[in-house]
Formats: C-alpha cells, structure tokens, sequence
C-alpha cells in the first residue's frame, strides 16, 4: 500500500492509503484514479475514498484546476463530496525535489448514467446496481418518467453548486452518477469555475476564445469561449439538452465537432420531438441562446419540472374540456364509492371487486397519470438495501429483510437469507472477501444486531438449500468449513473442497475471473 500525507494531514494526524498495482477506476488526460482509504489517526476511523494521482508534469494552471476542484467541498445527496487536495513533496534518485499531487473525494459505488443508458447497470466490479435497474427498466418504459427523475436530482445537486458559489461547465451524462445508495449524483469539478464569492486563484484559466467542455452540450456562451459571461444560465442549458436526449434516446445537435459548435450557435433545438407541449415548453426555455432568456436559476427550472412530476409517457395531448370531462366523472365516482361504503354494507363484495376491476381497466384512470404501484418482493428488496447502508434507517432494513424471508419468489428468498448471513458475520478489517457495501452496512447495524457465527452460518447452510447453484454463498459456505469455531462451524476439510470446487465450476460457466481465482487460492489450501 501507498500512504499519501501532506502537511496538514501531519497536523490534524489524517492520511491515505491505496494499492498502486490495482486497476485503475479511471484514467484521463490529468490523472488516474485509484479506489483508497481515508485513516483518522487519532480516533481511528476510516473512510473509502477514490484518490486522483496527478500525472507528473502538469502545468501548473491544470494543477491549480485540480487544486479547485478539490476545495468545490459542499456535502448534498445529489453532489459528489470533494474531501481533500494532497501536495506531497520529496526527492527522487538523484536527490532532486518533486512534488506530486493528489485529489480525494467520496468513493461512489455505481455507474454512470452515460453508461446507464447503454444498458450497463453494474459497478466496476460487476455487481448489479439495483438501483440503476430500476432506473433502466424506467427508461425502457416510461422516458418521460425517467427523464425527470433525473433531471430533478440534478436540479437539486446545481441549486447547493450554485448556491455555494460555482457553475459546472460540464454537465452530460458521463458525470452523473447513478450510486448503489440510490442516489443521482453530479461528479467531476475538475473545468468548474467560481462566479461568486471570494476568488484568488480560482481566475479563470480558460483564453478568451477558448472553448472548453462538452460541444453537445455546450450553451452559445461556451462555444464562443466567453468566460466573462458564464453564469448560472449556461448550465441550465446544459440541463435542458440532457432533458431532451432523456425522452428522445439522443441529443438534438450531433455530428463534427465543429458543425455541433455551430448548430448550438444558431439551430433551434427539433422540439416536434417532445410530444408533451408543456415539456417542449420547460426545454425551450432552457435552451434560449440569449442566456438572459433561460431560467435563471436552478429553483427556477426545478419549480417548473416539479408542475409535472411524475409525467408519464402521453397518449394525448389534455384540454381544458377533458380536464373538466375527468374531474366531473371523478365526483361521480366519489359519491359512488361514498353510498357503497355508507348505505349499502349488503353489497355483494364479489361485485364490488368486479367494479374495482372495471375501474382500473377504464381508459379514464389510463390517461397517462401513474397510479401508485403495490411494491413487490423485489423493490422492497432493493429498499431494504437502501435503508441498511444508513444507521437512522437500519432497524427498518434489517426488519423488512426479515420478512423477505417468507418471500414466495425463491429468488428474493435466496438473496435475502444470504445477505443476513453476510451481516452476522464476524468479518476482517482487512479483508478482501467482504464487500464494502457489508461493512457499511454492519456499521450501521451497530447496536442493532449482535455478531452471531453460529447463526451466520446457518443462514448460510439455508441460502444453498433455497439455490445451490450460486457460487457466492457456496465459496462462503466452503470457506466456513475450513475453520474451525471461529466462522459458526467445526472443521470439514471434505465439506469445504466439496463446496469450493462447485463454486469453481459455477464462477467458471460464468467466467467471473475473481471468484475463479478466489477458489483457487482456497483450494491450493487444501491440497
């Protein structure tokens, strides 16, 4: 491991560590990222992060973007948290001084939505993001419905970036963050510029002339490289672009760069599109290329997609006289229900279900307004993994993963029973085997559950009776019985070669390349 620690983290005793020999979370052009920890020496916390390393031989007004992008320290659910900014500085072989640099922020469990909409829904270890399967499965069925519970996270996030002092200059899809959490999280400050507030070094650094982010969804401003005239305005533009490529499945401007430049210039956006005329209203606001003439700010913008929300896909366009037509039949209604429940108990229930029925086939309740779905084993499933990760919210996840137990879906039983056997678990600090996603949830369990081996194991023993063809709780199960008391079992040296050479065989058919190495290692144990 590599530990980072400048000056000041000397003083408030904080420094960092990560594995240099580890794959990359990503590259580019300033740096790579590497997955980290984050130690507080005195009280002995720890935190995931994702560390920056600067490439070497940067110039030094790219250093001073990063050194900004680190300080842009504002904590909202739909921002990423920027933590520290690291110059470390040293000699090389030669004894000549260097200094290298580093920026830290919160390490994001998810994907991107760029890659979302791609049909990609699994983190960088390939572990299903449910919450991005949820999300995709909106996005196949109901863009409308999506589009906007994108766009009003991201709304949320801008009105604190703003609100602090900043504009992004980078919004598109590959900064946005879909996280397991269920969070929609804007991410990378690294072009962000200060509008307000006190600046020193924060002064632009772009020529005027310029241009700098994104062509596709770059507002007339940027595209001239007027930095001078950059305000709150031209990320909404930004926004107002995203929110058509949302509905539609692409972006109004494609081709060249330099056609793109120019059709954002001077092409109004094909708004015959946006089949919804208050949509197509919201968007052409937003996209104005005088700036003066868009929202001015992301309240703004939000109050006005908060009118909709939730929109599902139109059937039609609404009238007035519909809108009448529907309330009127909907008193009707009222009253109806009002004299079954009131003044005829005698009434059959086999007709009132009948009636119901009628009801929710009736094209009056189908006009495009979602009526609240019962949630099914699945999305509370994915709800308790939510509530599980947050110490207010624990007692109720670890209660509604209890009684998913009794699921009738064999799969949500399975998943259930296994994931309880994951959380009473004594696990290492240190290890390797235990997902980050377990440890923050047994954090947040602490005071709640006790950990209990015995009845680990036996959770353990029940998920591969539920399905005996996962090789997740199968190498779990096989590594139990390779200790001794210690894991909740006595040791079974047969038992436990038994279970890991199926958990192979299973991690081979699906060509997981880190369990197959997992159970080799355990197996050359054996041997």
């Amino acid at each position: 491991m590599r530990v980072i620690q400048g000056d000041t983290g000397k003083k408030l005793g904080i420094h960092y560590e990560y594995d240099p020999t580890d794959k990359p979370l990503g590259e580019g052009g300033m740096g790579v990222v590497f997955r980290g920890w984050r130690f507080e020496e005195y009280t002995g916390l720890q935190r995931e992060v994702a560390i920056k390393v600067l490439n070497p031989g940067l110039p030094q007004h790219v250093i001073i973007r990063a050194r900004r992008e680190a300080s842009v320290q504002i904590r909202n659910e739909n921002l990423i948290e920027m933590i520290d900014f690291v110059e470390v500085k040293s000699k090389d072989e030669l004894g000549t001084p260097i200094t290298k640099y580093y920026v830290i922020s919160e390490f994001l469990h998810g994907v991107t939505l760029d890659a979302l909409l791609n049909g990609k829904v699994t983190d960088y270890k390939g572990e299903v993001i449910p919450f991005a399967r949820e999300l995709y499965g909106k996005y196949l069925n109901n863009s409308y419905l999506f589009a906007l519970t994108i766009i009003r996270s991201l709304l949320s996030g801008l009105m604190a970036l703003h609100d602090a002092g900043y504009i992004h200059r980078d919004i598109d899809p590959s900064n946005i963050m879909i996280t397991a959490d269920g969070h929609i999280k804007l991410i990378d400050f690294g072009i962000s510029k200060k509008i307000s507030g006190p600046i020193t070094d924060d002064t632009s650094y772009t020529q005027i002339g310029q241009f700098i982010g994104k062509p596709k969804y770059a507002a007339p401003e940027l595209v001239r490289g007027l930095s001078n005239s950059l305000a709150i305005p031209t990320d909404l533009y930004a926004v107002g672009i995203l929110l058509y490529q949302l509905i539609t499945g692409h972006v109004p401007f494609d081709g060249e760069m330099a056609e793109i430049l120019e059709m954002q210039l001077n092409n109004k956006l094909p708004l015959k599109n946006i089949k919804q005329k208050a949509l197509r209203n919201i968007i052409k606001k937003a996209t104005q290329k005088n700036k003066d003439k868009r929202f001015q700010s992301a309240a703004e913008f939000r109050v006005a997609i908060d009118k909709l929300f939730p929109i599902p896909y139109p059937q039609r366009e609404l009238n007035f006289v519909k809108v009448n037509m529907v309330a009127a039949i909907l008193i009707v209604l009222i009253g109806f229900f009002w004299w079954i429940l009131t003044k005829a108990p005698e009434l059959d229930t086999n007709n009132i279900t009948e009636i119901e029925q009628s009801e929710k086939n009736s094209t009056i309740f189908n006009w495009g307004i979602d009526k609240p779905k019962e949630e099914n084993d699945d999305i509370k499933y994915n709800k308790a993994l939510v509530m599980l990760k947050n110490a207010d919210t624990a007692q109720e996840g670890l209660s509604l993963l209890n009684n998913l137990k009794n699921s009738s879906s064999d799969n949500i039983r399975y998943n259930a029973v296994f994931l309880l056997s994951r959380l009473y678990f004594k696990n290492k600090v240190d290890s390797l085997d235990v997902p980050d996603s377990i440890r923050h949830m047994q954090q947040a369990l602490i005071g709640i559950i006790s950990i209990d081996n015995k009845k680990a194991h036996q959770y353990l023993i029940e998920a591969t009776t539920i399905n005996n063809n996962d090789y997740h709780s199968l190498y779990e199960l096989g590594c139990n019985y390779m200790s001794s008391g210690k894991r909740g079992t006595n040791k079974d040296l047969k038992k436990a070669k038994e279970y890991l050479e199926k958990a192979q065989t299973l991690a081979k058919t699906a060509k997981d390349k880190e369990y197959i190495e997992k159970t080799r290692i355990k197996l050359a144990l054996l041997k």
